[in-house]
């Protein structure tokens, strides 16, 4: 996970998460806070519900007018990557 999050700094994101299924924190860095996991996961997941057949996992965009933060969800394991704008 240590890879991850160096690259994750190397291009510039404001901020990492990555939970496995149950929330559980595997990695965070950055403005991206630990307990945000569960709420993230479960976006995830429902995201995934919209589509189940979809051969790639969705990626849903959380947008303000400072920053992106991009979350999707594959073999159990959720990712939220924050960018500013």
């Amino acid at each position: 996970m240590t890879a991850v999050v160096a690259e994750s700094r190397a291009s510039g994101a404001a901020g990492l998460l990555v939970v496995d299924a149950s929330g559980l924190c595997l990695a965070a860095d950055g403005q991206l806070l630990e307990g945000a996991g569960g709420q993230l996961s479960t976006l995830a997941a429902a995201a995934r519900r919209v589509h189940p057949d979809a051969p790639r996992p969705p990626v849903v965009a959380l947008e303000t007018d400072r920053a992106v933060c991009l979350v999707t969800s594959a073999g159990g394991i959720t990712s939220a990557l924050l960018k500013d704008k």
